[in-house]
């Protein structure tokens, strides 16, 4: 029974409080209605009043030079700007119009080809001056036969280039100053002592 009471107060509360709020939303919907009629009303007025004054405008200045009336400038001015965007819209359709320019896939496609031939001749030529480095035997006469293409003049002069660098110091000569040199920093960093020698 306590229960019941209890519901029926707070089904009355709900009810009460449901009343109140609809009631604050229905002034809040009138209070609203009625100041978007009077913006309307404020709108209707001032639209009247600019008619009016052009229409006033037009007929007190009809006797003078179009020139010295204002409405003639703001006008003429407006043409022209409107010309404007026109003329601008008609360079951007006539831009759409023409063919884009397309990227050029059949050179890079060119280009791939010869890269990969220059990188199977630098294959050939580099296991060549592998060859030569190893046997006792000349390879100078690689690439003097004539007739190459630019792809294998290329990797020909690479294949010579390399092969005066190679009679120079060796990678293991260089590799080893490079482990000297890495020490002398480890050992200046550790603070160690300054033997020399790896």
């Amino acid at each position: 029974m306590v229960q019941t009471s209890r519901s029926k107060a707070f089904v009355q509360k709900f009810r009460e409080d449901t009343a109140r709020d609809r009631k604050k939303a229905h002034e809040a919907l009138t209070r609203h209605k009625q100041n978007l009629d009077k913006a309307y009303i404020a709108q209707q007025k001032q639209l009247a009043d600019v008619f009016g004054s052009l229409k006033a405008a037009a007929t007190a200045t009809s006797t003078s030079s179009n020139k010295d009336n204002f409405l003639f400038r703001d006008t003429q001015l407006m043409i022209r700007q409107c010309r404007a965007v026109i003329k601008r819209h008609q360079v951007a359709e006539k831009d759409a119009l023409e063919p884009r320019l397309t990227p050029p896939r059949e050179a890079w496609r060119k280009d791939e080809k010869e890269m990969r031939q220059l990188l199977q001749y630098g294959l050939v030529y580099g296991g060549k001056l592998a060859e030569g480095l190893l046997s006792s035997e000349n390879e100078a006469e690689v690439g003097k036969n004539g007739g190459l293409t630019e792809a294998e003049g290329m990797a020909v002069d690479l294949f010579e280039r390399s092969r005066k660098a190679a009679e120079g110091e060796t990678w293991g000569r260089v590799a080893h100053m490079q482990v000297k040199a890495l020490a002398g920093v480890v050992r200046a960093l550790a603070g160690g002592d300054e033997r020399e020698g790896v």
